[in-house]
């Protein structure tokens, strides 16, 4: 255990929340994927490479901090930036099962939204 928890620059609260994200974005894929009677096509290879992708880079910013004298800023920096990604994708797909979400919400993803892809995400109702 502490061979992990050395690899990934220790066990705090920010690795803590990132974990916990991560676990609350799965749990809304898969009821969003109840939700849409999917639920054959809820594990793809994608997800599971998008998570180990999460996990490899996290470890290369660890060794990366540990290199440069144990400071976390880049793997903070990471956590922060997976943690803003992963959230916004549990809120776009509760939007998608119908609950109902502030307003303000749906406007932040609408704008990021549009300067990612230009579509639009579906406004509540």
């Amino acid at each position: 255990m502490s061979v992990i928890s050395y690899i990934l620059g220790g066990i705090d609260k920010h690795l803590i929340l990132f974990i916990t994200i991560i676990i609350s974005d799965f749990l809304t894929n898969f009821c969003l994927a109840f939700y849409n009677k999917t639920i054959k096509k809820f594990i793809n290879r994608k997800t599971v490479i998008k998570y180990l992708g999460y996990i490899l880079i996290l470890i290369f910013a660890s060794v990366i901090d540990i290199i440069m004298q144990n400071t976390n800023m880049i793997r903070n920096t990471l956590i922060y930036f997976f943690i803003a990604n992963e959230g916004m994708n549990i809120m776009e797909n509760w939007s998608k099962m119908g609950l109902p979400l502030p307003h303000k919400i749906f406007t932040i993803l609408n704008e990021l939204k549009e300067e990612e892809d230009g579509k639009e995400t579906p406004s509540p109702k």
